[in-house]
């Protein structure tokens, strides 16, 4: 399957599988828009404030189908929760009140995206109720970060930073190592 075919199945996935759920749940919602700009290891995302789900094209070669079936549907019901207005997708919908010893706070309850209610939708489009894919990645090209080798002065220790860090380190903006604090372990270059 090339990624044109790709594109043009997924557009018509898209329009299927929303029209049932429109029809199973009674209600009209304005359709997800599809984007094909992902990258790495991951094979679909949806964006809940935009409504767009973006999907890989990296694995579309070996895993077109599989795609259309299962990774499709999935970000169509993320959509979907995010537009009902599940609070399964949406931040601060459910919190409660609860006394400790010094004040009256309030509980955010923790989310669960993929949880009974999402397992519940996906299984009513006939998809397997399953969370993440299993494609090979071993192919897909991934950006690695460079690492920089910087030393501690106070205990030795050699620590390995990221681009960012070093970038902050370069331009003067320090960085310590933990334990030893900032008077004996301002880090140091190692080149």
């Amino acid at each position: 399957m090339t990624n044109y075919e790709f594109m043009q199945a997924a557009e018509k996935k898209v329009a299927q599988c929303w029209a049932t759920l429109m029809q199973r749940y009674n209600k009209v919602l304005p359709s997800p828009k599809l984007e094909f700009t992902l990258r790495g290891t991951t094979a679909g995302v949806h964006f809940g404030r935009t409504g767009v789900i973006n999907l890989n094209l990296g694995f579309v070669a070996k895993n077109g189908e599989d795609m259309l079936n299962q990774t499709v549907p999935h970000e169509l019901v993320h959509a979907w929760l995010t537009l009902i207005g599940d609070p399964s997708h949406v931040r601060g919908a459910q919190s409660s009140l609860y006394v400790d010893q010094y004040s009256i706070r309030r509980r955010r309850a923790r989310r669960s995206p993929h949880g009974p209610e999402f397992m519940a939708v996906l299984g009513s489009l006939g998809c397997e109720e399953r969370r993440t894919h299993n494609y090979d990645t071993s192919n897909i090209r991934t950006k690695k970060q460079q690492r920089w080798a910087y030393k501690c002065p106070g205990c030795g220790a050699t620590v390995n930073v990221t681009t960012c860090i070093h970038n902050k380190i370069q331009r003067g903006q320090g960085r310590y190592h933990l334990p030893c604090g900032s008077v004996n372990g301002r880090l140091e270059r190692v080149y």
